[in-house]
């Protein structure tokens, strides 16, 4: 299985009259494109809210068969809340909520509910948020049998620290990740770097191609985009 570990969003929509409260953002999109079109073992490692936006999100994880352990939706904090306005006059983001507040011990114990685990991806909000960034990174540390950790950091896709501070958190968890997963724009929190050295393994989206280095040698460079690096992770699962 791969699982997804970060944030989920729930996205409060205004057009015009017209108000809707969806799930959204890096991971769900993710988790559910991977689920769709290339392995149906996918699961969900965030926290969620026993709101309306929430239980709004965990309908949305059932339907779209995402596994997601109940044990992690929060009685007493709110979801992620996104707030959209089609017009361009709001976006803002919910800062006292559930989902940066997970203990490393909760998503531990989700985790160790599933021994088929064999793939964990800290992405875009996981990377980027204190103290989730460091209860995301134990748990993944310290899940028996262990599991490849992936960082897909897209940073166009997520509001995030400045820059020096979300390097320091993204080079602590290379210390215990296998791959990392870079869009161009990321290049910036690198500049002057040999990227094909910051993990074992290496992927670049740039230009609608993907480019990947093992062990920092150049192993190929070929059309496609992030599904495409989804599909040769999934491919190694057992």
């Amino acid at each position: 299985m791969i699982c997804f570990a970060g944030i989920l969003e729930s996205h409060l929509v205004i057009d015009g009259h017209d108000v809707s409260i969806a799930p959204g953002g890096f991971l769900y999109e993710t988790a559910r494109a991977v689920r769709s079109s290339i392995d149906p073992r996918v699961g969900v490692l965030a926290r969620l809210g026993n709101d309306g936006p929430g239980r709004i999100t965990l309908e949305a994880l059932v339907h779209d068969r995402l596994l997601f352990d109940p044990f992690l939706v929060s009685t007493d904090l709110p979801s992620y809340l996104v707030v959209e306005d089609r017009q361009g006059r709001t976006s803002c983001y919910s800062s006292f909520t559930g989902a940066v507040s997970a203990s490393s011990q909760e998503l531990l114990r989700s985790l160790d509910e599933n021994s088929d685990v064999d793939i964990i991806v800290m992405c875009a909000g996981g990377l980027y948020h204190q103290p989730l960034f460091g209860s995301l990174l134990d748990a993944a540390t310290f899940h028996s049998p262990r599991a490849q950790l992936v960082l897909d950091v897209a940073s166009s896709s997520y509001e995030h620290p400045e820059n020096a501070r979300l390097v320091r958190q993204i080079r602590q968890a290379l210390e215990s990740a296998d791959t990392i997963v870079l869009e161009e724009s990321d290049l910036d929190l690198f500049e002057g770097e040999d990227i094909a050295s910051l993990a074992s393994e290496v992927f670049l989206l740039k230009g609608g191609t993907v480019t990947r280095w093992y062990n920092g040698d150049l192993v190929s460079t070929a059309e496609g985009d992030r599904l495409d690096i989804y599909r040769q992770l999934c491919s190694r699962m057992s």
